[in-house]
C-alpha cells in the first residue's frame, strides 16, 4: 500500500509502472484463451447493465439510505477522502475529467503525468492570465468539451481557478475578447469614480 502511494506521487516511477503494466497486458493479449475470457466477461457485464438499468438506481438509493442512517460513517468516509486528496493533490482530477469526456462522447484521456508535464511546460503559470499556479491549478480544455473538444493532453491547458470559472464553455478567442471588454468596463468605472 505504501509502495503504491509512493509510485502515485512520483511521476517518473508512475510512468515506469504504467509501461510495465502495458508490457504485462501486451503479453497476456498474445494468449488466445485470455482474450476470449476478456471478451466473454465484457459481454456478460454489458448484458447485465443493459438488462437492468434500474438496479444501479436502487443501489444508489441504498447508499443514500445508509448515509442517512449512519452519518458518522459517511463523515468518516468524507474525511478519509479529503485526507487522500490532500496527500495526493491532483490525482483525482483526471478521473473526473475522463467521466465528463465519456458523457460528452469526447475521445482521448490523460493522466497525472501528462498534467505534470503541461504544468512544467507552462512554468507553473496560468495559461490565460500568467498568474502563479504552483499551489493550485485547474485542468482546462483549450477547445471546450461542450464545443466538441477532445480529452487528449494536446487539448489540455492549466489555468487558475478564476480564469477557469470565468471561461466556462467559451472558445479561446471569445474568452480573450470577453476579458478585454471586462477590463475596459472596469477601467471606465474606475475613471468615473476618480473624476465623478
Amino acid at each position: 500500500m505504501a509502495r503504491e502511494a509512493a509510485i502515485k506521487v512520483d511521476p517518473a516511477r508512475l510512468a515506469e509502472w504504467k509501461e510495465q503494466r502495458k508490457r504485462q497486458h501486451a503479453k497476456r493479449m498474445l494468449k488466445p484463451e485470455f482474450v476470449e475470457r476478456k471478451r466473454v466477461s465484457g459481454r456478460r457485464t454489458d448484458a447485465k447493465r443493459q438488462a437492468d438499468p434500474i438496479k444501479r438506481l436502487k443501489r444508489n438509493a441504498r447508499i443514500v439510505e445508509r448515509r442517512n442512517e449512519k452519518p458518522e460513517l459517511a463523515e468518516k468516509t468524507r474525511t478519509g477522502q479529503k485526507v487522500w486528496r490532500d496527500k495526493t493533490p491532483g490525482w483525482h482530477r483526471p478521473y473526473r475529467h475522463r467521466r465528463r469526456a465519456r458523457l460528452r462522447k469526447a475521445k482521448g484521456s490523460f493522466d497525472r503525468g501528462d498534467v505534470f508535464l503541461i504544468l512544467t511546460a507552462q512554468t507553473f503559470r496560468c495559461f490565460w492570465c500568467d498568474a502563479d499556479i504552483t499551489r493550485k491549478h485547474h485542468v482546462d480544455h483549450y477547445i471546450p468539451l461542450a464545443r466538441g473538444g477532445s480529452n487528449w493532453p494536446s487539448n489540455i491547458v492549466l489555468a487558475c481557478a478564476r480564469c477557469n470559472h470565468q471561461r466556462r464553455d467559451k472558445m479561446p478567442d471569445e474568452f480573450m475578447t470577453w476579458r478585454q471588454k471586462m477590463a475596459q468596463r472596469i477601467a471606465g468605472v474606475a475613471f468615473l469614480k476618480v473624476n465623478g
